[in-house]
């Protein structure tokens, strides 16, 4: 049965410098669906666009026709305000494009890869983020 994953930025950046291998992620993209935020793509662009590498910007660029990119909705906004809110009450925040990509694998539930530690933050609410 396949699940749906959720890439964060760091973890394709990861990726792409070397640092996380194919063979690291490789059970995981196996029979499932492969899925990133607009968001995600928007901060694979700046740095596509920043780089001076060719195959780094090929390389992002291929990664890009391979996934799905989901955009922003008003659910999505809607969850991501009334998480906030909750984190605003306890005197805590969370960054706002982070808070986005996490409260979209929520509403798409999908497992979310990253190894950002604010997206753990999100695990309360029902996020599940793996880790490498």
């Amino acid at each position: 049965m396949s699940s749906t994953i959720h890439f964060d930025t760091n973890l394709i950046i990861d990726f792409l410098k070397g640092t996380l291998s194919r063979a690291d992620i490789e059970p995981l993209l196996n029979q499932n669906i492969i899925m990133i935020s607009v968001l995600v793509e928007y901060e694979l662009r700046l740095g596509q666009r920043l780089s001076k590498s060719q195959t780094i910007k090929q390389l992002v660029e291929d990664f890009l026709r391979s996934v799905i990119i989901v955009p922003l909705s008003s659910e999505i906004v809607g969850k991501a305000s009334e998480i906030q809110s909750k984190q605003i009450s306890l005197g805590k925040r969370l960054p706002l494009i982070d808070l986005l990509i996490g409260t979209t694998s929520l509403i798409h539930n999908a497992k979310l890869l990253s190894n950002d530690k604010d997206m753990q933050k999100l695990a309360e609410y029902g996020l599940e983020v793996i880790t490498f």
